[in-house]
């Protein structure tokens, strides 16, 4: 079993009308045959460079994990959580460089950041922001792990681009193998990643509880979907990101990353 991932992000209809371009990032990446790294990053509205800052953080994510993983997996929490805070360090470092060569200030590039690392018998979730990650197991149950991170203020939250950012770093290990149900019919089996634009249609942010008839659906087509036909598989998630019934529901920049475990025959 290895992870397949489809992922699209689609311009908010206020950002259309403006003419500026979609702020979000995601990426992800199989480490090895079991484990996958996934990032999803939203740069802010307010930021002028909120794009870059974005795409800095998945970068940073990309690259920093597999090499800290390289010679074991972290098995406790503090463990976790000090590793996925010295890549939220790194990322902020990174921009904090790039602001100073360009004259400017780190506020430009304001960024959240969503860090997943899955493997079938546990997942860990690092968050900075108002994103969201939520995974289903064998009984196609959902979970969301970190809740998003809303500020004093509509439409606020919280930077990875901002000193001590990390002390607002929420990081969650969920570990299936401590359940009473036998490993081999309780583990991870899908993943979404997804920016606050979606927020309203895929969650109850207050009690940080998933949609089952928002993700019922997404599940089901990304198992379905083949790797000959990745394109086209992106092209149908932008479209829906994109429609009509979807941008009725929010007027932000839209990003979901869908991860799923599958045999070869089933990729």
């Amino acid at each position: 079993m290895s992870w397949q991932a489809i992922g699209a992000s689609t311009v908010g209809i206020s950002h259309r009308r403006t003419g500026q371009p979609c702020q979000d990032a995601f990426g992800s990446l199989n480490v090895d045959d079991e484990t996958v790294v996934a990032a999803v990053a939203d740069g802010a509205g307010s930021a002028h460079f909120g794009q870059v800052g974005a795409q800095i953080g998945v970068q940073c994510t990309l690259e920093l994990i597999p090499s800290l993983l390289a010679d074991a997996y972290p098995q406790t929490l503090p463990k976790w959580q000090s590793l996925i805070s010295h890549v939220v360090t790194t990322a902020r470092t990174q921009v904090e460089h790039l602001a100073a060569s360009k004259n400017q200030s780190a506020r430009n590039y304001a960024a959240t950041l969503l860090i997943v690392v899955a493997k079938a018998e546990w997942i860990v979730c690092g968050s900075i922001g108002d994103g969201a990650a939520i995974f289903q197991d064998a009984h196609s149950i959902l979970y969301s792990l970190c809740p998003p991170q809303r500020g004093e203020y509509a439409n606020a939250t919280h930077f990875f681009v901002t000193p001590h950012a990390e002390d607002r770093l929420c990081v969650r290990l969920h570990d299936l193998g401590q359940a009473n149900a036998p490993l081999s019919s309780n583990q991870v089996t899908q993943v979404a990643l997804l920016t606050d634009g979606l927020l309203e249609l895929a969650l109850n942010v207050a009690q940080n509880r998933p949609f089952q008839p928002f993700f019922k659906p997404l599940f089901a087509f990304a198992q379905e979907a083949k790797l000959n036909r990745h394109k086209e598989s992106v092209a149908d998630l932008g479209r829906f990101l994109d429609s009509e019934r979807v941008n009725a529901r929010t007027h932000d920049d839209k990003t979901l990353l869908l991860l799923t475990r599958k045999s070869p025959e089933q990729r």
